[in-house]
């Protein structure tokens, strides 16, 4: 009969075999987030599509694995000790957000939506659901970034649920009647 004890070696050479393959894994990551990042520049130099739509046709690698990957191979000097692939993410540096020099004055004007962001950012964000985006978000981002985050996405829908009542307001109401004058 097997007793819990009988299984403790097997149980820490088992565990002792997962951590080398997490350390092991690292230099792969970065190696993979090498050769991503060139295909990704290649593909723009080529004009040849976008980013999202190549990765998925041509790679069996998710965007969000890709996209960490890159970042540990921008970062590797940095990563490179880690004993894990996920260890080595939370040494990664906090993402600023994209154009920005200093932090956003509290009560900061709402940015202009219209304006095109770089089109690597924009096909990065095409791939990502909404908890996806505010998960990584959460993770990058410190809570005053968050709320203004927050702050300008309400300022946003409120501008726009505004533009649509005036819109609806001025198509629903009745024309004017015309004058006529009367001549005597």
């Amino acid at each position: 009969m097997s007793t819990a004890a009988s299984f403790i070696d097997q149980i820490n050479s088992a565990y002792r075999e997962v951590v080398k393959a997490e350390h092991a894994a690292l230099p792969h990551a970065i190696k993979c987030g090498e050769f991503l990042k060139l295909a990704k520049e290649n593909l723009k130099a080529e004009k040849g599509g976008k980013w999202k739509e190549w990765l998925e046709a041509n790679c069996e690698i998710a965007q969000e694995t890709a996209s960490l990957y890159m970042r540990l191979a921008e970062h590797k000097k940095l990563v490179a000790k880690a004993p894990s692939i996920h260890k080595a993410r939370d040494l990664l540096p906090k993402k600023e957000p994209r154009g920005a020099t200093k932090e956003p004055e509290p009560d900061v004007e709402e940015p202009d939506f219209e304006q095109q962001p770089d089109q690597s950012l924009e096909d990065e964000l095409q791939v990502l659901a909404p908890d996806e985006l505010c998960r990584m978000l959460v993770e990058t981002w410190d809570d005053d970034q968050l709320g203004q985050l927050a702050k300008l996405i309400g300022v946003h829908l409120e501008k726009k649920k505004s533009a649509s009542e005036i819109s609806n307001t001025v198509t629903n109401s009745p024309s004017p009647a015309p004058s006529v004058a009367i001549r005597r």
